[in-house]
């Protein structure tokens, strides 16, 4: 099963070795970018991961953004989203596809999660949670943005991508306990569910180009982890539910890991 799809490699116009380079300034890490070789004794850089400075003597530069081919894919590993009133929900995985949109942003452009059952329901039938007007089990996001940052884990700083409804706030809306034997979609009676706020995971590879990574969304002691970036406020979900619309805090456990069309980097230094 392929990975998360992440970001772009090589830019077209520094592709050829002692070819013109024209240099783009950088954001402050942590970024998305390509290292890419340039003639020697140009570049900023003496390795092919960007790590080593050498000013005006290195073979590499560092390139911020998705580069020449900005699509990535998505495989979301079975992903469990629950509530403070002990509500869950389990999909069996996700499929989604996006493109990178900055030095430090993306968008998720389509997400689908697949067999998606709520737990405690009495029959299979009312088990199934979907978007209105979807088939059985099937939970559609919304498009959603990303952005990276850093957070503290056990003393040492990490890189996080901070998953969001790119407008406005819901990142999702379904019914779960709608789905009907008579028919494969939702018949808009069941318990309506609309997941808002924002979700931080862990990007696991950081500081080397490549074409796949994986982003880990963890809950520790029943809250999210982390809930927020170093400086920031804090970031995480509730979900909304019935027709009071009653907020409760929510969290996600999942994996989700990322293909890009061309080797990416997350550089964190």
């Amino acid at each position: 099963m392929k990975r998360i799809g992440m970001m772009a490699g090589c830019i077209l116009a520094s592709c050829a070795l002692g070819g013109a380079y024209v240099a783009t300034a950088s954001a402050a890490p942590p970024e998305f970018g390509s290292c890419v070789q340039v003639a020697p004794k140009t570049g900023e850089y003496a390795g092919k991961n960007c790590l080593t400075p050498a000013p005006g003597k290195g073979r590499y530069n560092f390139v911020p953004g998705g580069g020449a081919n900005k699509k990535f894919a998505t495989i979301v590993e079975e992903p469990v989203f629950k509530t403070a009133g002990g509500g869950e929900v389990t999909c069996a995985f996700g499929e989604g596809e996006g493109e990178y949109t900055g030095a430090k942003t993306l968008s998720v452009t389509k997400l689908l999660l697949n067999n998606c059952t709520q737990a405690g329901a009495k029959t299979v039938y009312e088990s199934f949670c979907q978007s209105i007007g979807s088939f059985r089990g099937e939970v559609s996001g919304n498009e959603l943005t990303g952005e990276l940052g850093y957070f503290e884990k056990n003393g040492k700083k990490k890189v996080g991508l901070d998953i969001k409804a790119k407008l406005g706030k819901a990142i999702a809306l379904f019914e779960c306990g709608g789905a009907s034997e008579l028919t494969e979609h939702g018949m808009g009676t069941g318990t309506l569910i609309e997941l808002e706020g924002s979700a931080i995971g862990e990007v696991k590879k950081v500081n080397k180009m490549t074409e796949e990574n994986s982003v880990v969304f963890a809950v520790k002691k029943g809250a999210q982890f982390p809930e927020m970036f170093e400086g920031g406020e804090k970031d995480t979900l509730i979900a909304n539910i019935g027709p009071t619309k009653t907020a409760e805090a929510a969290t996600l456990a999942t994996v989700a890991e990322v293909e890009n069309a061309e080797p990416i980097e997350v550089k964190a230094r």
